[in-house]
């Protein structure tokens, strides 16, 4: 398929929102069958350390003093490094006089393992936060918003991965954590999990399912509680997209997706959330294939 072609294709996951007024939640589209989705009870733990909020910020294509709120999630892949969709970075963002324009994030605040409903600063950002210094993305993301393309590289002002925190394949985690070249055969059929930070939840609100719009529209801990899911890779569409059915929702996009050895504990970050699929059906992943690290390390 043409890359051109591929541009109308989905690339949804963060539940966007004007800074002034939020939108409904994206739930519906890319919960699969029964919803088991879990709160993370303590996100100190190993790996919902690394699973970063992100507060994305874009210029309002009508009016360039106003911003448009996309709300995403991120892992945390080195001491000033976190990877993340690429449609959280650059995307054609709608306007609040409905002009759509492809722009960059102005402005990204990063926070691991945020719990957002903490009473202080502290229990709310446990490990810090920082703003974004630079953000890449893949050339064919950029010019065509190829969906097999939709991975994208935040670079720190601070070096949060820095001391204790650490970072997704640093060396001093417990349990083990990796990352590695994946190959599309490698992981058709695996248990999988992932963690993110649901557009379709206040707080630690509903318990299943989505909450209502009346209910999640003016809510301020929207997207700012981790949850955390278990599901499977359905299939895979050539060398560098999988499919699965963990349930997740708007603003999961850049979720890790990661599979657990059964004998080690050792967990292996394998793919990138970017979205629904087939709704109700299947979601979709950006697979972290030999190609996908080689440009990541170029970036870094």
């Amino acid at each position: 398929m043409d890359v051109r072609a591929r541009a109308a294709e989905r690339t949804n996951g963060c539940g966007c929102a004007h800074a002034r007024q939020a939108a409904a939640p994206a739930a519906e589209l890319e919960i699969v069958g029964a919803d088991n989705r879990a709160i993370v009870a303590d996100t100190k733990k190993v790996p919902f350390r690394w699973v970063c909020s992100l507060e994305v910020y874009f210029e309002n294509p009508d009016n360039r003093k106003e911003f448009i709120r996309w709300p995403a999630t991120g892992t945390l892949i080195g001491e000033k490094h976190v990877l993340t969709c690429g449609h959280a970075l650059i995307n054609d963002i709608k306007g609040t006089r409905g002009t759509t324009r492809r722009m960059k994030a102005k402005r990204i605040t990063v926070i691991p393992g945020r719990w957002g409903t903490g009473r202080t600063a502290a229990e709310q950002m446990p490990f810090g936060s920082s703003e974004t210094a630079a953000l890449d993305v893949p050339k064919e993301w950029k010019d065509f918003l190829d969906p097999v393309y939709d991975y994208g590289l935040i670079k720190l002002k601070e070096r949060l991965g820095r001391g204790a925190l650490g970072y997704w394949g640093g060396p001093a985690s417990r349990p083990a954590t990796k990352i590695r070249a994946v190959k599309a055969a490698g992981v058709r059929g695996k248990a999988v999990y992932t963690a993110g930070y649901p557009a379709d939840k206040c707080g630690h609100l509903p318990q299943t399912g989505s909450a209502p719009d009346w209910t999640v529209n003016p809510c301020q801990n929207r997207a700012a509680t981790q949850w955390s899911a278990r599901g499977t890779v359905l299939s895979t569409r050539g060398a560098g997209t999988l499919l699965h059915d963990l349930d997740t929702a708007g603003s999961q996009s850049g979720s890790p997706i990661w599979i657990e050895d059964s004998k080690s504990g050792q967990l292996e970050l394998v793919a990138i959330h970017t979205g629904y699929e087939d709704k109700g059906v299947s979601n979709r992943a950006v697979i972290l294939t030999e190609d996908v690290l080689r440009q990541v390390q170029k970036w870094m």
